[in-house]
C-alpha cells in the first residue's frame, strides 16, 4: 500500500480553532494561539512539553496569555498540540521519496472568525514562494497607551508586549541580532520572572525594547532589583579578578563591542581618574582598604585561586579560620563546584572558579565583621573564631546586627 501524506495541515488548526478556542477565549488569544500552532507546524517544531502534559508556563511567556487562562482550558489546548507534536513525528520519521519535493506548509493568517475555512475541508495549503514571516516594525503602535506599572520585571516586560501585540518570540525577533549570542529561552525566563539581565549584552537588548516600546531609559532596570549591580560580561580576560570588579562599575555597557583602542583608552580613563585618582568614589575605596577585616580559609577543595597569606594577621586585621570553620567551607565548595550534586541533595546553579573564588572573599569578610574588636573602628562584635559557624545564617538576629 502506498503511503500517503498526513491530511493534518492549517485548515484543521483552523477549524479547530474556530469549533473549540472561540467559545472559551478572546479574539486576540485564539489569533495568538492559531499563530503559534501553524508556525510549530511550519517549522516542524514539537510544542513545549513538560512530561508528557503541555508546558503552560512555557506556552503563557512565549504567547502572552495568563497562566490560568491556559491552565483552566488545558482539556481544550492538550489534544490540537498533541496533533501538531505527532504531526512533526511523522514528518521526521517519514523518508523522502526520491524526485519529489518537500512538502511545506504555509502559515495562513489567522482569521478571528475563521469564516474562510470549509467545515468538511481537507485541501493540503503548500507554501507559496514569496510568503513570509510577520513584518518586523521598528516602534509599534500599542493597543492603549494607559497602564498601571506591575511591581516585577517579568511582568512589566509581559504587560508591554501585550500592550503592542507582540509575544515574546516576535520581540526577541525583533531586538535581538544573531551577534548578540543571545538565546530565545533568556528573554522568556525574562519574561518568567526566573531571570533578571545582568550581562551588558543582556542590558544592551533591555535598552532596546525600552526603546522600542518608547518607555524612559532604565524602567525595565528599575523593575529588576539590580539597577546597582555592575556587568559581569566585559572583555577584560587580561585582567586580574579583583580589579576587574572594581573597573566593571564604570564601563560603559556596550564596551565589549567597541574597537581594541577605544577600550585601552577607556580603561587607562578609568585606572588613571577613577581607581588611582582623586575622586570621592577613589577616597572612600582608599578609607575602606585600611580598614582591613576578615577571616581567611586555607581550604583548597575546588577551583579557587589561592591568596597569599596575612603577613602579620593582628596587624592587617585577618584571622586564620579554625578547623572547624575551614572545613565547613570546604564542604560547601565541594558541593557547589562539583559537576554533579551528591545524591539526595539539589543545588540552584555551580559555582566556577571565578565565582567560587568570589563567595570565599565575601564569606571571609562576613565573618570577619563579627571576629573584628568592637573598639576597632570596623567596631566589630569580638567573637571568638573559634565559635564561627555557617549555621550562624539562620539566626535572624545575627543578620540583624550584621546590616546594621
Amino acid at each position: 500500500m502506498k503511503s500517503t501524506s498526513s491530511a493534518f495541515t492549517p485548515l484543521k488548526i483552523a477549524e479547530y480553532c474556530k469549533g473549540r478556542f472561540t467559545p472559551v477565549f478572546g479574539e486576540s488569544e485564539v489569533r495568538l494561539l492559531h499563530g503559534c500552532l501553524v508556525a510549530l507546524l511550519e517549522r516542524s517544531e514539537y510544542p513545549p512539553y513538560r512530561g508528557s502534559g503541555l508546558d503552560l508556563q512555557s506556552l503563557s511567556a512565549k504567547l502572552g496569555i495568563d497562566v490560568d487562562r491556559l491552565r483552566a482550558h488545558r482539556a481544550i489546548l492538550q489534544p490540537i498540540f498533541d496533533a501538531v507534536a505527532r504531526e512533526v513525528s511523522n514528518v521526521t520519521l517519514r523518508p523522502a521519496r526520491a524526485g519529489s519535493r518537500s512538502t511545506r506548509y504555509k502559515a495562513t493568517a489567522p482569521s478571528t472568525n475563521f469564516a474562510d475555512v470549509s467545515a468538511t475541508s481537507t485541501e493540503k495549503v503548500r507554501k507559496k514562494p514569496g510568503v513570509r514571516p510577520r513584518a518586523i516594525v521598528e516602534f509599534p503602535e500599542p493597543l492603549h497607551t494607559t497602564w498601571d506599572d506591575p511591581a516585577a520585571f517579568g511582568e512589566a516586560l509581559q504587560l508591554h508586549a501585550r500592550r503592542h501585540g507582540e509575544t515574546i518570540y516576535h520581540l526577541y525577533n525583533a531586538v535581538v541580532q544573531p551577534e548578540d549570542g543571545v538565546n530565545r529561552s533568556t528573554l522568556i525566563s525574562w519574561g518568567r520572572g526566573k531571570k533578571v539581565p545582568r550581562a551588558a549584552i543582556s542590558l544592551e537588548v533591555l535598552g532596546r525594547i525600552e526603546r522600542r516600546y518608547r518607555l524612559p531609559a532604565g524602567y525595565f532596570l528599575t523593575l529588576s532589583g539590580t539597577p546597582d549591580r555592575a556587568p559581569g560580561d566585559f572583555d577584560l580576560d587580561d585582567i586580574s579578578p579583583s580589579e576587574r570588579r572594581r573597573l566593571a562599575w564604570h564601563l560603559p555597557e556596550d564596551f565589549n563591542r567597541r574597537p581594541s583602542q577605544e577600550k585601552a583608552e577607556i580603561l587607562n580613563w578609568v585606572r588613571t581618574v577613577v581607581v588611582s585618582g582623586s575622586t570621592d568614589y577613589r577616597r572612600y575605596q582608599a578609607a575602606a582598604l585600611r580598614q582591613r577585616y576578615a577571616v581567611r580559609f586555607t581550604c583548597t577543595s575546588g577551583p579557587v585561586r589561592k591568596t597569599s597569606p596575612a603577613r602579620t594577621p593582628d596587624e592587617s586585621g585577618i584571622v586564620i579560620a579554625p578547623k572547624r570553620l575551614n572545613d565547613e567551607m570546604a564542604e560547601l565548595l565541594r558541593f557547589k563546584t562539583s559537576t554533579f550534586a551528591a545524591f539526595g541533595m539539589q543545588r540552584n546553579g555551580v559555582w566556577g572558579t571565578e565565582t567560587a573564588s568570589q563567595k570565599v572573599e565575601h564569606f571571609g569578610l562576613w565573618f570577619g565583621a563579627f571576629v573584628a574588636p568592637p573598639e576597632s573602628e570596623v567596631q566589630g562584635l569580638g567573637v571568638d573564631p573559634k565559635l564561627l559557624t555557617f549555621a550562624m545564617m539562620i539566626f535572624p538576629q545575627v543578620w540583624d546586627w550584621y546590616l546594621h
